[in-house]
């Protein structure tokens, strides 16, 4: 059966690209220069919403959070993988599992770094790693452990940047487990989709 949050999640980002493209073409015309990010001590918040649908289970874990992030080297590098690294922690207010049955979690991914490359103004990608824990109303994946341990990484693109505002899209593999500080050990591994809209801060 088709879950209404997931047709919601499709529906929301659909109206998203269809309204980044006429932006995506404006901002073709920007330097480089014009990017916050471009330098060492620019910093950014954003808003995050993902959703995780893991290969080997009927499971689908839904996302809300905010992130912090903070540009820790000038630009490096040569052609397309030009590009400058970036620190990211993220606050998970709001992680709660649909299916098989609804569990609610919170968590913090106080570990992450993020390659945004620079080199091409109009088509801005990112490279991101990130760790993390969730607390939750009950144990998910099943073990008699009621913290996960979260690892995310994947990439993305910007669909449109407007002044100091972007909004990105991508694609993380996502692994959820208890670390084997449970009994049983069980994982959950799967892809998650990342929405993330973010306020851009020159140094």
């Amino acid at each position: 059966m088709h879950h209404p949050q997931c047709a919601c999640l499709k529906t929301l980002c659909i109206a998203a690209l269809l309204l980044a493209l006429p932006r995506t073409c404006l901002s073709q015309t920007e330097s480089s220069d014009d990017y916050p990010l471009l330098n060492k001590g620019a910093s950014e918040v954003s808003v995050r919403f993902t959703e995780f649908v893991v290969f080997s289970h009927p499971a689908l874990l839904s996302t809300a959070g905010f992130r912090y992030g903070w540009v820790l080297t000038d630009p490096f590098g040569k052609g397309w993988g030009r590009g400058a690294l970036e620190y990211t922690i993220d606050l998970l207010p709001a992680v709660v599992l649909t299916k098989p049955s609804t569990i609610y979690c919170g968590g913090i991914a106080p570990i992450g770094v993020r390659w945004n490359t620079l080199a091409k103004p109009r088509l801005r990608s990112y490279g991101e790693v990130e760790a993390g824990g969730v607390f939750c109303t009950a144990n998910i994946p099943p073990s008699d452990l009621n913290i996960g341990f979260t690892v995310n990484t994947g990439a993305g693109l910007a669909l449109f940047t407007r002044g100091n505002q972007m909004l990105t899209a991508g694609l993380n593999f996502s692994h959820l487990s208890d670390a084997n500080l449970g009994n049983p050990n069980p994982n959950y591994n799967g892809i998650s989709f990342v929405l993330e809209y973010h306020w851009l801060r020159s140094k």
